[in-house]
Formats: C-alpha cells, structure tokens, sequence
C-alpha cells in the first residue's frame, strides 16, 4: 500500500507508532530532553509519501538498541511441545443413520452364504 493513498486513521496510527518508537529509543539511549524534542518536531514535519518508511526506520532503530542492551523479550510456549496427542474422536451417528448399521464389506468370507442362509455351499 502506498504511503500517499494511506487512509487518515492510518497515517494517525503511523504518527503515533513513530513518536511511540522515537520516545523509546530516547529512554534506551538517554537522550537529552532537547533532542527528544528536536527528533519529535522532525518526525512530525515527515511529508506523507514518506512517512512508512520513517517510521520502519525508527522501529529498526529502536530494536538495534534493545538488542545491544539485551531486552528482547523471550518467547516461550506455555504448554510443551511434544505432548502426547489425543486420540481421534469416534464420530457418533446422528439423526436416522445412529439406527442403521453398517453392511459387511463384500469381499468378507461367507458374506454369500449370509445372504442366502438356505442355499448350500457348492
């Protein structure tokens, strides 16, 4: 999506993320008070075609120096990964089909002689 044809509540989300990034990086780097401002008044005069790629700066800024400083969060699962898994669900028959029952396979031995109970075996 191009930064110009970015709709208004968009480009207010970006603004935001920007100054949320650049006062992070303030606190990370200790900045002073003076260049917090300085960076902030920058940011806000970022013409629109450019405002995305000014913000994924900032954000790659931000992350740099939380790694330099170790605080990247860690992410851990919060159930094992190998655990067991469960057995399938055995489908219940619903509605007319729970009293039928299934039709032996053709191919069974004395399938024939099921059906013709009085016939003998040739």
């Amino acid at each position: 999506m191009s930064a110009a044809y970015l709709p208004p509540d968009l480009v207010a989300v970006r603004r935001r993320q920007g100054i949320a990034w650049i006062e992070r990086c303030a606190d990370l780097e200790g900045w002073t008070a003076a260049h917090l401002i300085h960076e902030r008044e920058q940011f806000g005069t970022t013409p629109l075609p450019a405002i995305e790629a000014v913000v994924e700066q900032w954000r790659a800024r931000m992350w740099e120096a939380m790694e330099d400083r170790g605080l990247i969060p860690e992410h851990r699962r919060s159930h094992p990964s190998d655990a067991a898994t469960p057995e399938p669900h055995a489908r219940k028959p619903r509605g007319p089909a729970r009293y039928l029952t299934p039709k032996p396979p053709r191919s069974a031995p004395g399938v024939q002689a099921a059906l013709f109970p009085n016939e003998e075996a040739a």
